[in-house]
């Protein structure tokens, strides 16, 4: 027996004694008396333990020790109590309070309600929601709140007098991790954790304090209470309605400054020797911890801000609490990859929120019905594609576009089917769509275009080549890198120096009036010295180029040659898509042709079928009516 009045001093080992012995399996019950101070480590295996006595921290005492009033038990102390505390008795210390509360003998019917209540909350919610882990300390009930958002909801960012909006729909969710004491719901709460990576420590206060009225009021099983509420509520609660700003304050609330939260650092230097990406990876949540219990703290929660959590730890040993507070920021890490990015500052911050945006809206667009606006058919999402434009078209309907316009050559048609969109579509997606030898074809298509739109382009004249060669000024030497043929850039035919082409323009015409002029004779002797063949292409190519002058125009935008043979004077070349006015040449808007023919200050004013059937129609009823008006005055 101890008596009254004692100072046991550091790391001291007091057991049950039977004479002068220490005698384990037939002990004598060991008695404490009253007003003791047991230091720092000290181990005592006492059977009761008498008022007002100090054990400082790290003690252990048991087991099942009947303790007296007014004790006070320093932080990580072990104490195996037979039976309740004392309510004088003062605890100080989390890791004591919880050895405390688990030594306890569990209550069956707890633990029956715990069962049901975690089952419950499975079926009610889904997985990514929902999730238990069952450890030594207990249940850890973990919960995803993905706040619904209203239309048009605006992320800001403010900075001096500038101001950055941008439209979201998603936030990522405020996180609750509760244990379960095992007197849960009979006489405790849940220890909670609520942590969030865009809410400022401020608005968490809030969120626990409402969380602790509930169960006040309630009382009773608790978590789905409290999920419906962070849900549904919590914003409304904190008065965020059609906008959020990050403010410089939010930045400080939020505390982007890193804390290192270590329950074991010597096994962390240890683990630290296997490094890999995630082991590097920190995760910044403003963290707030809350607890009703009494046994748990004289304050009723306590702040734990910016905790780093290494990915190595397992769980299961008695600071489980202490590292589960960090892990749920890594739950979804293998489903969610986005919240591996390290925030550094308020900037990253804003633009981490709005990636996160752009990752859940695309899962939810997979996850839904989209109407294809080319066949109007319902399609699921994942089968979908969505321009930045936001038009959505059936990967089935994009596909076979593309693959017509690629083999008719016509790639400026390769845009949004949405009426008057016309945004083209990017080469990566349609690489994606076709097969390669198409996007080959494709790429090759689009290079010749946009080659033949520079003015000093040429190609090499030899068939088996025709590389594009850019000039160079005046120049009449073309040389081509690829097969290092050297030509003369206005005749096609091999350099030929200071000696002029065989044939100019004059000379040409001249040539074809001698040669259609001449008699049979005449004609052998050209086509000796010049080839039959040549003089046939001459003549041929003179004449469709004095039909094409006579007949048809240039489109002011590509140059090529365009025939109109019926219709409006509203044009479309059929190489370049664009729109123009056949009477004056002038390029039309692609949105609004027609406002060229309605504008009372254009020259073509009312021209829109000019010259054409239509008009024609229209005068000769004039000259009718006309008529009939004479007669009628007559």
């Amino acid at each position: 027996m101890i008596g009254e009045n004692n100072i046991i001093e550091e790391q001291a080992s007091i057991f049950y004694t039977s004479g002068d012995k220490t005698n384990i399996e037939n002990p004598v019950p060991l008695t404490i008396g009253v007003n003791n101070v047991f230091e720092v480590g000290c181990e005592i295996h006492a059977k009761a333990i008498g008022d007002h006595n100090v054990f400082e921290p790290k003690c252990y005492v048991g087991p099942d020790v009947v303790i007296g009033n007014g004790c006070i038990i320093g932080a990580g102390c072990r104490v195996t109590v037979a039976e309740k505390l004392p309510d004088q008795s003062v605890i100080t210390g989390l890791h004591c309070v919880r050895s405390v509360a688990l030594d306890r003998p569990p209550d069956p019917d707890d633990l029956a309600r715990q069962g049901d209540e975690l089952t419950a909350m499975s079926e009610i919610f889904t997985k990514e929601e929902f999730s238990t882990i069952s450890t030594d300390a207990g249940f850890y009930a973990i919960f995803e709140a993905h706040v619904p958002l209203p239309s048009k909801f605006l992320l800001l960012l403010s900075k001096d007098t500038a101001q950055t909006d941008f439209a979201v729909s998603h936030l990522p969710p405020i996180h609750l991790i509760a244990l379960l004491p095992q007197n849960y719901p009979s006489q405790s709460s849940p220890d909670f954790v609520l942590s969030c990576c865009w809410l400022p420590k401020n608005k968490l206060d809030k969120l626990v304090v409402q969380l602790q009225s509930l169960w006040e009021e309630n009382r009773c099983e608790i978590l789905f209470i409290w999920c419906s509420f962070l849900k549904d509520q919590s914003l409304d609660m904190l008065g965020i309605v059609s906008s959020y700003d990050l403010s410089e304050k939010c930045l400080l609330d939020i505390g982007l400054s890193e804390v290192k939260c270590d329950p074991h650092p010597t096994r962390s230097r240890e683990n630290s020797s296997t490094t890999s990406k995630s082991d590097r990876q920190t995760f910044r949540y403003n963290t707030v911890s809350g607890s009703l219990n009494k046994e748990s703290n004289n304050n009723k929660y306590d702040y734990k801000k910016n905790t780093r959590y290494n990915p190595n730890k397992k769980l299961g040993d008695e600071n489980d609490f202490l590292r589960i507070r960090a892990k749920e920021t890594l739950v979804r890490q293998g489903r969610d990859q986005i919240l591996s990015y390290h925030r550094e500052s308020l900037k990253d911050l804003y633009f981490y929120l709005i990636e996160y945006n752009a990752a859940k809206s695309k899962e939810e667009f997979k996850k839904t019905l989209q109407e294809c606006n080319v066949c109007f058919s319902g399609v699921p999402g994942e089968l979908c594609k969505q321009l930045s434009c936001s038009h959505v078209t059936c990967i089935d309907c994009l596909k076979r576009m593309c693959e017509v316009h690629i083999k008719h050559g016509t790639m400026e048609s390769i845009v949004c089917s949405q009426e008057n969109c016309g945004l083209e579509i990017p080469a990566n997606l349609i690489k994606e769509l076709v097969s390669r030898e198409l996007y080959d074809q494709f790429d090759r298509l689009m290079l010749n275009r946009t080659l033949d739109k520079i003015s000093n382009m040429t190609y090499c004249p030899l068939l088996h080549c025709q590389y594009p060669i850019a000039t160079e000024g005046d120049e009449a030497l073309a040389v081509c890198p690829s097969c290092n043929h050297a030509f003369c850039i206005f005749c096609k035919r091999a350099y030929h120096g200071i000696e002029g082409c065989k044939l100019k323009s004059e000379e040409k015409q001249q040539l074809i009036k001698a040669y259609q002029n001449a008699d049979h004779e005449r004609r052998l002797e050209l086509e000796k010295r010049y080839g039959k063949r040549q003089l046939v292409e001459l003549i041929n190519t003179a004449q469709t180029e004095q039909w094409m002058s006579e007949n048809s125009k240039k489109c002011p935008c590509c140059n090529v040659n365009i025939e109109k043979n019926d219709g409006c004077n509203k044009m479309i070349c059929r190489k370049c898509n664009a729109n123009f006015c056949w009477m004056c040449l002038k390029r039309l808007s692609s949105l609004n042709p027609y406002l060229h023919y309605q504008d009372p200050k254009s020259r073509c004013f009312n021209l829109l079928f000019e010259g054409t059937f239509i008009e024609e129609a229209i005068h000769e009823e004039d000259l009718i009516d006309d008529v009939e008006v004479e007669e009628e005055i007559i």
